[in-house]
């Protein structure tokens, strides 16, 4: 199976470039790509994510730990990886104000242009008006193509239920945009914006969206442990990704929720994009013993339910 996954062209489509929680400098800058973390090794084992992410553990060790890993994502650590994995394209994920997407476009190599999708991606600080969100979003659209937003409530400090977010949504549906939103919560920062990734509360509002896909990044749980949220999701305009989330929770949504509405993620650099494959892997064939089946679902995830959002992307 491994030598199935190898051949196969994937899509990728959660990776960041830049300081994109806004943490700034590591006291030591090292560039080489990141070994696989006590994290991944654990598959996110949920009582040590739960332990991270509680007030108890310092979220200056944790700033640190963030502010070293962005700085192996350079493009040419990216496109390595790639290379390495068999990964034909990404999709390149900014978060305002920290990083946009035009100062993504302007570290693309022109060699390889083709193989990333760059993201819209909203500064609510100057953009809080209706016509702000939506002058802003089209001219992204308009001057770099980008084909869907990222939305992070948590980084971004905004709750999904607010009226920014509600203009957010009306704007991705008349922009023909879908949206990428980071689900769960996000362990560095402390008191309410911690948890405004939680998205339980949104799940009506996106009923009222239905012509704008939105893909819930982390599968709606990171450092979370809420699969019951898969028996939730009713809405057909709601996919998940497979980023950052162990192999079991990847294992609960198989048994459960569309496996045409869940796609490939890795959080690259945060997780090795081989690190998500091999949880990937891990949990299929935890689902399924025929290979067949095995065969059928990872490249379902991988390359063709991507593909439903070709032709925005393109």
């Amino acid at each position: 199976m491994r030598e199935f996954i190898s051949r196969l062209q994937k899509i990728d489509t959660h990776v960041h470039l830049g300081d994109i929680c806004g943490v700034g400098h590591p006291s030591k800058i090292n560039t080489k790509q990141s070994k696989k973390n006590l994290l991944v090794q654990s598959d996110y084992n949920h009582w040590l994510c739960k332990f991270i992410s509680s007030n108890f553990f310092p979220s200056s060790i944790l700033k640190q730990a963030i502010a070293q890993l962005s700085h192996t994502n350079t493009i040419s650590n990216l496109v390595e990886s790639m290379k390495k994995n068999n990964i034909s394209k990404v999709w390149l994920l900014p978060i305002e104000p920290f990083v946009s997407s035009y100062s993504l476009a302007k570290l693309l190599p022109q060699d390889c242009v083709n193989s990333f999708v760059i993201f819209a991606s909203v500064n609510f600080l100057k953009d809080s008006t209706r016509l702000d969100i939506h002058r802003s979003l089209n001219e992204q659209k308009s001057k770099l193509g980008c084909p869907g937003i990222k939305f992070h409530p948590n980084i971004q400090n905004v709750d999904p239920t607010s009226p920014k977010a509600i203009a957010l949504y009306e704007a991705a549906e008349e922009l023909d945009m879908f949206i990428v939103m980071h689900g769960g919560i996000t362990p560095f920062l402390r008191g309410p914006q911690k948890k405004l990734g939680r998205v339980r509360k949104a799940l009506d509002i996106f009923r009222s969206f239905k012509k704008a896909k939105v893909i819930l990044a982390h599968m709606g749980q990171y450092f979370e442990h809420d699969r019951d949220l898969f028996f939730t999701i009713k809405n057909k305009n709601v996919y998940l990704d497979t980023s950052g989330v162990s192999s079991g929770t990847i294992h609960a949504a198989l048994q459960c929720f569309d496996v045409n509405r869940i796609i490939f993620g890795s959080d690259w650099p945060f997780s090795r994009q081989s690190d998500a494959l091999s949880i990937l892997l891990k949990a299929v064939i935890s689902y399924t013993n025929s290979i067949e089946k095995q065969r059928e679902i990872i490249e379902k995830i991988l390359s063709r339910n991507a593909k439903i959002f070709q032709a925005a992307v393109n």
